[in-house]
């Protein structure tokens, strides 16, 4: 079986100290499903991209060695959304307790619009120096 490696996008705009325990509860949850070792770059505070309504965001990005391949992760993280209560209608209500999204696997981008946002490429170059949060 082969090994992959995936770049996961975290993000949450509930209160600050919710969110970063969110983004830590989701961690766990991802090395538990992914069965693999992963790490992730620090949380940081952004301004919401793409929503109807100014608020803040703590972001960060996780890198995980897996023997799953996209299709199995993209199930794994829509399961951990909805165990940490994420709802269909999160986004248009402007109220999102948890996203996870499937960055890049291997040399696959997946998300090409989100890997130029300026946080989640400053995450990945954390991350590709070998930084560990």
């Amino acid at each position: 079986m082969s090994t992959h490696v995936v770049y996961i996008a975290l993000g949450s705009n509930m209160p600050d100290s919710e969110a970063r325990g969110l983004l830590r509860q989701a961690m766990r949850l991802m090395q538990a499903c992914l069965g693999g070792t992963g790490r992730c770059s620090a949380a940081v505070a952004t301004r919401a991209i793409g929503m109807d309504v100014a608020c803040t965001f703590i972001n960060q990005v996780a890198v995980f060695t897996t023997q799953l391949g996209a299709t199995d992760v993209a199930a794994c993280l829509k399961q951990i959304e909805r165990r940490l209560g994420r709802r269909p209608s999160d986004k248009t209500d402007n109220v999102v307790r948890i996203d996870l999204d499937l960055l890049k696997v291997d040399d696959t981008i997946m998300r090409p619009l989100q890997m130029e946002w300026p946080h989640v490429a400053a995450a990945m170059a954390e991350l590709d120096g070998g930084m560990q949060q």
